[in-house]
């Protein structure tokens, strides 16, 4: 909270210098950045989530960060590719999600369709090549973007096959031919992306994507075999979160670098801060995060309040109206009815909630 603002480019303190030597620019290099991660992001690492962090780097393994919904698993990943200055991007796994959907999709669909329409003469079938239906997911996309436009990549298809009849057979395939869009802005770059929730997948996903976490290789079966590689100098950075909805295979456990993150009194005080900086010194804040601690530990709750929860809370305090400039008052029933529906998600919650902050205010 007291450190001194970084000046753009450089690296957060606790990120060098051990991982300097794991990304492609030196401190202080003006490094570019999506423009969906312009806005600096409020996040808190805690000792132990860095010394993961930087085990996760060292190791060039993926960082699996588990804990309750609402610790800031997400977060950190947007906040941490901002520290290290990477491209990122996020997938949300879902409970239909496959290995091969965290790298491409390929649209049989559209290709068929072509094909019968280029038969009926209605279309040419030189309007491109096998190519233009594959769609690279996050992973896939970091991967290509490491190896860098420049890349020539083998395959088992022609040229006129993968980049339409119009392509010369002449010369050596090339990322940037099969990939253009992604290039568009740069010709090699380092990614941060993080696999949200990766439990609510199949059981058989985790395990399907060994190969691709460790070597961060791409294998495309329908453009002849072809297969991408990471460069060294650009390898992608993988954090995957967990809400230990079910259990992840032990094969996959066993190559990532793991990480619980939990909450605590001196953590909830420094979100809140971060993200209202206004709030410093606020003693009825400072009561409500205690409130807060108490409500998850004390009550039975079905979906207890999570970090959002909290800092909406503390939004709430602060825009109530208060008498002669004074500290908002917990006495208040309206505003006690008020909290308790921003930290309770359900009716049953919300009442527990609600009559808890009235037994501790009378």
């Amino acid at each position: 909270m007291g450190e001194p603002a970084r000046k753009t480019g450089e690296l957060e303190p606790w990120l060098s210098p051990q991982i300097l030597p794991l990304l492609p620019h030196p401190i202080g290099a003006k490094r570019s950045r999506e423009k969906s991660d312009e806005t600096p992001p409020t996040y808190s690492f805690s000792p132990e989530h860095k010394r993961a962090i930087q085990v996760a780097l060292l190791l060039r393994q993926p960082l699996l960060l588990t804990g309750e919904p609402g610790v800031g698993k997400t977060q950190s990943g947007r906040a941490l590719a901002h520290a290290l200055g990477l491209r990122y991007e996020r997938f949300d796994v879902k409970s239909t999600t496959t290995g091969r959907d965290l790298l491409y999709s390929f649209d049989d669909v559209a290709r068929f369709r072509d094909a019968a329409m280029a038969r009926l003469g209605e279309t040419s079938a030189a309007a491109g090549g096998l190519a233009k239906y594959v769609e690279l997911s996050p992973l896939g996309r970091a991967i290509v973007l490491s190896a860098g436009a420049d890349k020539a990549v083998p395959s088992n298809l022609s040229r006129k096959a993968l980049l339409g009849e119009n392509a010369s057979d002449d010369g050596s395939l090339t990322l940037k031919q099969l990939f253009p869009g992604v290039f568009a802005k740069q010709s090699q770059a380092q990614s941060l992306v993080l696999i949200d929730e990766l439990d609510k997948a199949p059981r058989d996903t985790p395990n399907d994507l060994l190969v691709e976490f460790e070597e961060m290789r791409l294998r495309i079966p329908e453009l002849g075999d072809l297969q991408v590689e990471a460069d060294e100098s650009h390898w992608p950075i993988l954090i995957v979160t967990s809400n230990s909805e079910r259990s992840l295979p032990d094969p996959f456990l066993r190559r990532c670098v793991f990480h619980h993150l939990k909450l605590d009194l001196d953590s909830l005080s420094k979100i809140v801060l971060l993200q209202l900086p206004d709030t410093k010194n606020d003693k009825a804040v400072a009561e409500l995060i205690d409130i807060f601690n108490e409500i998850r530990t004390k009550l039975t709750l079905q979906k207890p309040p999570s970090t959002a929860e909290l800092v909406g809370a503390a939004a709430l305090l602060r825009a109530w109206p208060r008498r002669n400039g004074g500290a908002a008052d917990m006495k208040d029933d309206n505003l006690r009815k008020a909290l308790a529906g921003v930290l309770g998600k359900i009716q049953a919650d919300i009442e527990l909630i609600s009559q808890y902050l009235a037994r501790r205010a009378s």
